[in-house]
């Protein structure tokens, strides 16, 4: 039982209260078709690129989830370094109902907490993501400002073809020269969505398009990019519903949720 004076409350939250897993948590026995993981090397990865972030705007950053063909749920903890970026939202577009509840942000120690569970397994896209949006106060890489902290809460994945929790480790990934520093939102859109991008050059009438998951090509829009950071509006106009690929000539910025 905690104290009342060595807890704190946040939003809700107790701020040294770790969690409860259901179940034998010392192994011997299996809960609900799980068992600890007890090797702690990783057995699957979180992909993160690790692109060069601008000081003094607000970025998205994609956190790729394991691929998973029926996934019952994830936890996971983060450390985001509190002089150089701050949490302003986490989205996951592609988990059946993630809300605000399914994860914890401390912005004074940079704390962030997430976990997510579904009783019915869920079978998730390729490409499935957490995305956080971040308000930057210096340039930095990701790699100086975000680290996985498995001591506070040991990153797990439970999937319905394994007998036991699976260990998370991050795995880096380099960015695109042309497209690393790129962020798409607000993820989901409806009306209008925008494009922060850095380019090393200025390129005229970059062409802009949204592809759906049958390959074709629903919108195209032209735009225009100076050397160094920019932020461009585009405007569907009438688009489906739907998942679609955002493309700038021919390069993938990401992926956009479309909500009319």
């Amino acid at each position: 039982m905690f104290e009342p004076d060595t807890a704190w409350d946040i939003n809700g939250y107790c701020g040294n209260f770790m969690g409860i897993k259901v179940g034998d948590v010392n192994g011997t026995a299996i809960a609900d078709s799980y068992t600890q993981a007890d090797d702690r090397s990783p057995d699957t990865f979180f992909e993160l690129s690790d692109k060069s972030l601008l000081a003094n705007t607000v970025q998205q950053l994609a956190i790729r989830l394991p691929s998973v063909s029926a996934l019952n749920g994830f936890q996971a903890a983060f450390t985001v370094d509190p002089q150089l970026l701050e949490v302003v939202d986490v989205q996951a577009p592609m988990l059946p109902d993630f809300t605000p509840d399914n994860y914890f942000y401390d912005p004074a120690s940079g704390a962030l907490r997430f976990s997510w569970s579904q009783a019915a397994a869920q079978a998730l896209p390729f490409g499935a993501e957490i995305v956080l949006v971040l308000r930057t106060k210096a340039a930095a890489q990701v790699a100086q400002a975000l680290s996985l902290d498995s001591r506070s809460l040991p990153a797990e994945l439970y999937a319905e073809a394994e007998s036991k929790a699976q260990a998370i480790g991050l795995h880096w990934t380099a960015p695109d020269a042309a497209t690393g520093n790129a962020a798409v939102y607000p993820n989901p859109a409806s009306g209008s969505f925008w494009v922060q991008i850095t380019s090393a050059n200025n390129v005229q009438e970059p062409s802009l398009s949204l592809v759906d998951a049958l390959g074709r090509r629903c919108f195209e829009q032209r735009g225009s990019l100076q050397a160094g950071y920019n932020q461009l509006e585009f405007t569907p106009g009438h688009l489906a519903r739907g998942w679609y690929t955002v493309l700038m000539d021919g390069k993938v910025l990401g992926r956009l949720l479309w909500q009319p």
